[in-house]
């Protein structure tokens, strides 16, 4: 695909300390949605929020907030299955099972890895017990219910195992190209991925599943996307990138849109201008899997 898919992190799991633009409320994150569907981007990638900032892991706050951004905007939404420490499986694709207000791609991360946060100004672990988990078996579950729903699956590799895994499941016929995989890096605070530099997107993009149709997307997170830019947009690749990832202090706390229009503008001076929702959408329609998951 030519054009540039280019993929709003509006909040994660970031505070607005330092960066103010961090939306919470549904119709905090809507607006956003729709400020970055206008810079250029086609699909958003979001956490359902309390107003005070915290998480909200409920079927009931993800339709909020889907219903909030489909009100204001025809950008695609590509939110997390539920981060519910404990979680089985089915509580886990709450949302993407909600008859209410689906998504528009199933986000499936494709392995585990310790989760923790290094203090970067001291160079040691904040935290010891974040534990990040997804079996093979929850994984075939997850595939399952995109590929009996008709929706998309948003791949997520943070490192070469997981990457690895998802060569295997294509190979499967478990997930059929079409298809987008995001490439995760992380900052010096967020070890548990690729490091977001360019040595990083090399040993990522080394091995990616060699099938045609597989597309990649690169984001950073707690780090900055923008180093790996445009090395991913001359590739061939995509980006995702916001405020939700990296508060970007250098750049005077920019909003997720400022970024965005920063990423497009990138993309054009290479010839791929921002693709629109509907192009995404037909671009990644789902085929029919060639094997079913036992």
């Amino acid at each position: 695909m030519n054009e540039l898919i280019i993929c709003a992190q509006l909040n994660e799991g970031m505070t607005r300390e330092p960066n103010p633009h961090i939306p919470y409320t549904a119709d905090e994150i809507a607006e956003q949605a729709l400020a970055a569907r206008k810079a250029g981007a086609a699909i958003t990638h979001v956490h359902a929020r309390t107003a005070d900032g915290g998480m909200d892991d409920t079927v009931a706050g993800y339709r909020a907030m889907l219903a909030a951004i489909r009100a204001q905007t025809d950008i695609l939404v590509a939110p997390p299955l539920l981060n519910i420490p404990g979680a089985t499986d089915a509580e886990r694709l709450g949302v993407v099972l909600d008859p209410q207000n689906r998504p528009d791609f199933v986000t499936v991360e494709t392995g585990s890895t310790n989760f923790d946060l290094v203090d970067e100004r001291t160079g040691d672990y904040a935290s010891h017990t974040r534990l990040f988990q997804t079996s093979v078996e929850s994984q075939l579950r997850f595939l399952d219910a995109a590929h009996d729903l008709g929706l998309p699956v948003l791949a997520t590799s943070f490192n070469g195992s997981w990457s690895r895994a998802i060569d295997i499941h294509i190979g499967a016929g478990r997930l059929t190209p079409p298809l987008l995989l995001l490439l995760v890096h992380g900052g010096p605070g967020f070890p548990a991925a690729h490091p977001a530099t360019s040595a990083g997107l090399r040993a990522h993009r080394e091995l990616l599943p060699d099938h045609p149709g597989v597309e990649f997307m690169v984001s950073a997170h707690r780090g900055d996307v923008l180093l790996l830019a445009e090395e991913a947009i001359e590739a061939g690749g995509h980006v995702a990138i916001g405020v939700g990832d990296f508060p970007h202090p250098e750049r005077g706390l920019p909003t997720t849109a400022e970024l965005v229009a920063e990423v497009a503008a990138i993309g054009r001076r290479h010839g791929r201008p921002p693709a629109t929702p509907e192009q995404v959408r037909s671009h990644f329609t789902p085929t029919r899997r060639t094997v079913a998951t036992q």
